[in-house]
């Protein structure tokens, strides 16, 4: 939705639901529906209101992340509890899971099984990750590019990019300039 636009979202006692959406310009404006990982673009005409009402169950975009330092699986440590590290050699569950949550323009979100909660470039990037967060902020937020073998991922907490340091021995944590072998991640949907 955009500034030209007011809405409201609410789920019905059947579980359906529904998204009021009003466009209060003097020109029709493009409004985008997201729910999961499917979405539509409306266009709502000038001084109009438009509803929406749909059911069913999102489909969530699950994924586990492979550090290419060491071939290994990160993992929400201590069911997310500790920093997220990359020391699972196989996916074994809901540590090692996380749902990507597309923020748009390149940037996402991960929700880790484990514990239900946000990945967060703790401390504005200066500590390791940790999935601690209820809600998305700069230090949830993760810029994703495609490089040779995998993705890199930068935090928005400090322009930083995502490192498994000491070649994965040590916690993932947003201190790097520069990518390489060490910020070099694989997406696996599971």
């Amino acid at each position: 939705m955009t500034a030209a636009s007011e809405n409201v979202a609410f789920k019905n006692p059947d579980g359906s639901k529904v998204v009021v959406a009003y466009n209060r310009t003097s020109s029709s404006q493009n409004v985008k529906i997201k729910w999961g990982k499917q979405s539509f673009i409306q266009s709502i005409p000038a001084g109009a209101a438009m509803t929406f009402k749909w059911n069913g169950t999102p489909t969530r975009d699950l994924v586990s992340i492979k550090a290419l330092a060491n071939n290994q699986y990160v993992t929400a440590e201590n069911a997310g509890a500790s920093a997220l590290i990359a020391n699972r050699s196989s996916v074994g569950g809901a540590w090692e899971t996380f749902e990507k949550v597309d923020l748009g323009n390149g940037n996402i979100a991960l929700k880790s099984l484990a514990n239900g909660k946000y990945v967060a470039s703790e401390n504005a990037g200066a500590d390791a990750l940790i999935a601690r967060s209820t809600s998305i902020g700069a230090w949830e937020t993760f810029q994703v590019a495609s490089v040779s073998g995998g993705i890199t991922l930068k935090a928005a907490a400090n322009g930083k990019y995502v490192c498994a340091d000491n070649g994965g021995a040590s916690p993932l944590i947003a201190n790097r300039t520069t990518a390489g072998g060490w910020e070099t991640f694989q997406l696996i949907t599971p």
